[in-house]
């Protein structure tokens, strides 16, 4: 098989003329993480509760990642392992994690791993890191979670004739299906379980034939598969055509027509960049291949939707677009260095999990049919997508939430729109203001068109009146009394403010008496007022000449050298 694939690789280039043997350069690997517990997914692709790595799935792993090392190791392509030439790559979820770490102990054994300058006993081997970004911010691997306009698109999907077509041709099966205890919670409200969360029914079943096939026809577990599949039977909808109407589904939600290159352009631009491509047409400091350097091997661990959505954007017409890509599968883009004439080569390959080789896959675009393309001409594939990097891809798909696209909302500086009024001739009526565009500068007071409304005219200006100001309240200037003497039963009316002359009490007259004969005078407000602005000026003296100077109606009446008089 090696040699078959060597030579259906290298015969393009015999023929061309070619005098020098290809070298490997770089190896890319997707992958779908292995078999896991069941996944519950809405419509709206939106994923419910968590799944998680099974043994079964954690010997897919190290399969596939002992299949790579033959692979690459007779070259001597892949060796120890070193910092410097691997790095893995995962979505942020405990499946793809454990898968990436559990394909590196396939890639690299413990006698490739080795205690060399480390501390570690010798019968501890070291460990890779596996590298990964926040749920939100990563638009490679699971960018297909975050595009509004990919959604947008389901949408209308879910209502086209391909769509609902299907859909009604199995509507009796499906009707029956959502009358089964097992299945009935993914039923519309029209009673049925309608295409779009088929999905639900297919993994449900599909998670239990896998543990079937790995645990053994003996196993409990295949009592468990037998019961599911024989359920599907009585309604009239055999697994075989379950597994049919799953796979139209999400190659249909995965194709050209609907994700277009908006779920796969990113993590193909980042491979692009880190091959060495040509970025001259892309804008440079955004095709930024992302931290990492250049390396020999870069494994992705990722998610069915991601291999087909990258299927999707290079327009690839051979399986697996039709077909839901298995545990374990993996996309192989490999790059390849003329020695002579340092040109630079792609080739890519497919392998499902339970086959033991793996099949080319002809390009698209400027390498048609081609089971090579030049990097030049790769880089032509994307010249022609939609967006050129990151920024650009935040715009196609009206995402506002990744950081990245954040940075890009900040960034962009609205139209302002600020008027201009003409001038007026003598004699005739104001002129109404046009509205030109300012390029920069922060918003003018007088902006009125905003969210659509008409703009209004700035009001004209009136004069301002002065009002007549107030009779001053300001008080009279005292001098201090500094005479305190510690006998005098009233120490602490002696110091600030200045003592005021009292005026004596009349007999019968009472302090009420005269406060309202003072509120009656100038009225509540003035009064509030006035006892607010002096009550730190006035003072209480004991009155000799009163009877009883405690008497809280004994209020003593102030008279200040000015002449005017307060309660």
């Amino acid at each position: 098989f090696a040699t078959m694939m060597a030579v259906s690789f290298l015969l393009p280039i015999l023929l061309s003329g070619a005098a020098a043997i290809p070298e490997l350069a770089q190896v890319h690997v997707i992958t779908r993480h292995g078999a896991r517990t069941t996944l519950t997914k809405t419509g709206a692709l939106r994923e419910e509760g968590k799944a998680s790595l099974t043994p079964y799935g954690e010997k897919q792993m190290y399969d596939l990642g002992d299949w790579l090392q033959r692979r690459y190791s007779t070259e001597g392509f892949i060796g120890d392992y070193n910092i410097d030439n691997a790095r893995f790559e995962s979505s942020h979820v405990e499946r793809t994690i454990a898968s990436a770490n559990a394909l590196g102990l396939g890639l690299f054994p413990p006698s490739a791993r080795g205690p060399a300058n480390t501390l570690l006993p010798e019968t501890v081997y070291r460990s890779i890191p596996v590298y990964m970004t926040e749920q939100r911010n990563d638009i490679h691997i699971r960018a297909y979670g975050k595009c509004p306009k990919f959604h947008d698109r389901l949408s209308s999907l879910y209502a086209s004739s391909n769509w609902t077509n299907v859909e009604q041709e199995y509507k009796t099966q499906l009707t029956n299906l959502a009358q089964s205890a097992t299945f009935a919670e993914y039923k519309n409200n029209a009673g049925y379980i309608p295409l779009s969360e088929l999905w639900n029914v297919y993994d449900i079943v599909k998670v239990a034939l896998t543990e079937c096939d790995f645990a053994g026809i003996d196993s409990d577990r295949c009592a468990t598969s037998q019961m599911l599949t024989d359920e599907l039977v009585s309604v009239g909808l055999p697994w075989s055509i379950v597994e049919s109407l799953a796979h139209f589904a999400e190659s249909t939600r995965y194709s050209k027509d609907t994700a277009g290159d908006l779920l796969g352009g990113n993590l193909l631009f980042r491979i692009h960049g880190r091959m060495g491509g040509d970025t001259s047409s892309f804008p440079t400091s955004q095709i930024n291949p992302g931290s990492g350097g250049s390396r020999n091997f870069y494994h992705y661990s990722a998610h069915y939707p991601t291999i087909m959505s990258v299927f999707a954007s290079l327009g690839l017409v051979d399986p697996p677009n039709e077909v839901i890509p298995g545990y374990g599968a993996a996309l192989i883009l490999e790059l390849y260095t003329d020695t002579a004439t340092g040109e630079n080569t792609i080739y890519m390959l497919y392998k499902e999990t339970d086959e033991e080789g793996a099949m080319s896959v002809k390009f698209s675009g400027p390498c048609e049919g081609e089971t090579v393309c030049s990097l030049p001409l790769f880089t032509q594939t994307l010249s022609s997508f939609s967006y050129t990097s990151p920024e650009g891809w935040c715009k196609a798909c009206d995402n506002e939430e990744a950081d990245i696209c954040l940075t890009v909302k900040l960034n962009e500086k609205p139209t302002i729109l600020a008027p201009t009024i003409p001038p007026s001739t003598a004699g005739s009526p104001p002129t109404s203001p046009s509205w030109a565009p300012i390029a920069d500068g922060p918003v003018p007071s007088t902006l009125a068109p905003f969210m659509g409304l008409n703009p209004i005219p700035a009001p004209t200006p009136q004069p301002i009146v002065t009002p007549t100001p107030w009779p001053s309240l300001v008080p009279p200037t005292h001098e201090i009394n500094d005479e305190i003497t510690s006998s005098d039963e009233n120490e602490f009316f002696n110091t600030w403010p200045p003592t005021p002359t009292p005026i004596q009490c009349e007999e019968g007259v009472s302090a009420s008496t005269v406060a309202g004969a003072f509120l009656g005078g100038i009225g509540l407000g003035m009064a509030v007022l006035v006892a607010l602005r002096y009550m730190t000026a006035l003072r209480y003296s004991k009155d000799e000449d009163c009877s009883d100077s405690t008497d809280p109606d004994n209020i003593i009446d102030l008279d200040f050298s000015d002449g005017r008089e307060y309660s």
